[in-house]
């Protein structure tokens, strides 16, 4: 092997001095560190530990109460338990997408189906480049997803003639 010596490492005191923090982010650091630990923040953990409504993976205890929200997550789980059934069920799978199962929303359901006609704009601007791009390929909010999980559920449109392993793929993303 052979070293080039205008090929030296860069120096570490540039690297070290972006890894510390400025004074007035440490202190602030610790002023919550030491709220946390006396109870007076109230994103503290939960005291005693079981008593956090934990999502339904029954690891993460969010601070806010967002249960409902990650619950809709029930729902894809049913949705690809009913496509999974032999022959699979795509009346019940759509159920699940079109009316929800888990994750309510004041006195209904949240839906995926809701989530997927969501109008994702401000000011009449779609305010994510993704759906922002879709929308001009697709033309409408609905054909950017929707019509195409209804196609799908329905071996319809853009399911027309296609294996239940294609179909249940694009439900399933």
């Amino acid at each position: 092997l052979e070293f080039k010596r205008d090929l030296a490492p860069p120096p570490l005191a540039p690297l070290a001095a972006r890894l510390l923090l400025p004074i007035e982010e440490m202190a602030a650091l610790f002023a919550l560190s030491l709220a946390a630990l006396l109870g007076v923040a109230s994103s503290a953990l939960c005291v005693p530990s079981d008593s956090c409504p934990k999502l339904t993976d029954a690891k993460y205890c969010p601070v806010n109460d967002v249960k409902e929200h990650g619950d809709i997550n029930r729902d894809v789980s049913q949705i690809k338990t009913y496509l999974a059934e032999t022959p699979p069920n795509y009346v019940k799978a759509k159920e699940v997408y079109t009316n929800g199962m888990y994750s309510s929303k004041g006195t209904s359901n949240r839906t995926l189906q809701g989530l997927a006609q969501s109008d994702m704009t401000s000011s009449g601007k779609y305010t994510n480049a993704f759906y922002s791009g879709a929308l001009d390929l697709y033309g409408s909010t609905n054909a950017v997803w929707e019509d195409i999980m209804i196609a799908c559920f329905g071996g319809s449109g853009t399911c027309s003639g296609k294996s239940d392993t294609f179909r249940k793929t694009i439900i399933n993303k």
